[in-house]
């Protein structure tokens, strides 16, 4: 059973990412497609592996997204890829934590979980909001897949 609040969460992220692929620039579409990918592949795995009470799976699901997101904060000038990047590292590291029964309990395992997966969502959000921002104040077209270096 679903509860209230999941599902609240579930809305809001469909929302974030879907204005993110409508108004967002070239950065944030990529991260909210990884982002909605890796929820899903999260949902699939959820319960299937479990080792040390980490979800293993979700685990690698969450590396992979801090790989996409290292990747677009190395190559696109935005703060906002940045934190999305240093959120989901906390969350990669608390999964490695807990799975080597480094001192850290239940409780603040699910807490830095959530407030990890939040907070990204959130950097989407306001990258999203930026760039449609910026493109709405100069009336140009997408101007953002202009990577660092090109």
């Amino acid at each position: 059973m679903l509860s209230a609040v999941y599902l609240i969460f579930v809305v809001v992220m469909f929302a974030i990412c879907g204005v993110a692929l409508a108004k967002g620039d070239r950065p944030a579409q990529v991260a909210a497609v990884a982002y909605l990918v890796g929820w899903l592949a999260s949902v699939a795995v959820r319960g299937a592996w479990i080792h040390n009470g980490v979800n293993v799976g979700g685990a690698i699901i969450d590396t992979l997204l801090l790989l996409v997101l290292s990747v677009l904060a190395w190559r696109y000038d935005r703060a906002w890829v940045v934190f999305a990047c240093a959120l989901e590292a906390i969350h990669v590291t608390v999964h490695v934590c807990y799975g080597l029964n480094v001192s850290i309990g239940a409780g603040a395992y699910l807490a830095a979980q959530q407030l990890a997966t939040h907070g990204v969502l959130i950097a989407i959000a306001i990258g999203a909001g930026q760039a449609w921002l910026e493109r709405a104040m100069t009336k140009a077209p997408h101007k953002s897949d202009v990577a660092i270096g090109s």
